[in-house]
């Protein structure tokens, strides 16, 4: 497998982290709210939503909104689809939108989808228990590190908001998209993963944290390079 290469986890400085932890120890305000549904679906909602329609129905979605763009994106395409819905604020500023219970017409609309995006994000859950892929916290867990110039990009119709709203609210210093795939398993099989050819298309870098048994718990997606997908080329 010589597109991957074993690393050591990435350490976050710890400034950062302690910054972090001082932040999310302030104050914060709670603020639930209903919106009506909607008769459609958003690409960038079915990457988020995935897992509640493939997997656990009880699967909490919570979603960073640090800027008017990514609020409006998610208020508007992604917390429609869902009957429980809290806006968490800090510092008077909308931090994070947390969103749970999908609405069964919405589960409908991702079954009955046709779009392109729905085999991506069926290609990450490709089995429907997702409870499997949790790891045990005492087993050794190796981070692997994709070279994505060996792998063949996919380019995915209508993503310019996904990638946009990853580039913009995961992006940053000490700051991560992490996601939890099921029925992962090392091999050069899973170079032509239609989800990693996507994502390795615009993430400047992507980790898979892989088990003592190969299985794939975790896909993770930084910024280690200070570079990230131009929004201005994309389709």
């Amino acid at each position: 497998m010589d597109w991957l290469s074993k690393v050591e986890p990435i350490k976050f400085d710890p400034e950062e982290i302690m910054r972090i932890q001082e932040m999310q120890l302030k104050p914060f305000r709670i603020e639930r709210i209903e919106l009506a549904s909607v008769d459609k679906i958003s690409e960038l909602a079915i990457l988020f939503v995935a897992g509640c329609v493939l997997g656990s129905e009880s699967t909490m979605v919570s979603l960073p909104t640090r800027n008017d763009c990514s609020r409006t994106k998610i208020l508007e395409e992604v917390a429609p689809h869902f009957t429980d819905i809290k806006l968490i604020w800090r510092d008077n500023q909308l931090d994070n939108i947390n969103m749970q219970h999908m609405k069964e017409e919405s589960k409908q609309l991702f079954l009955n989808s046709d779009v392109e995006m729905i085999e991506i994000v069926r290609d990450l859950y490709r089995t429907v228990d997702l409870t499997k892929s949790m790891h045990s916290s005492h087993c050794p867990i190796q981070h692997y590190h994709i070279d994505a110039a060996a792998i063949e990009t996919l380019q995915v119709n209508h993503t310019k908001s996904i990638k946009e709203y990853i580039c913009r609210e995961f992006m940053h210093e000490n700051e991560e998209l992490v996601f939890l795939p099921s029925g992962w398993f090392l091999s050069d099989k899973l170079k032509e993963s239609i989800f990693l050819r996507f994502i390795a298309g615009f993430v400047p870098t992507v980790h898979l944290l892989a088990d003592q048994d190969s299985k794939v718990i975790a896909i993770e997606c930084k910024n280690l390079t200070s570079r990230c997908w131009n929004i201005q080329s994309s389709k």
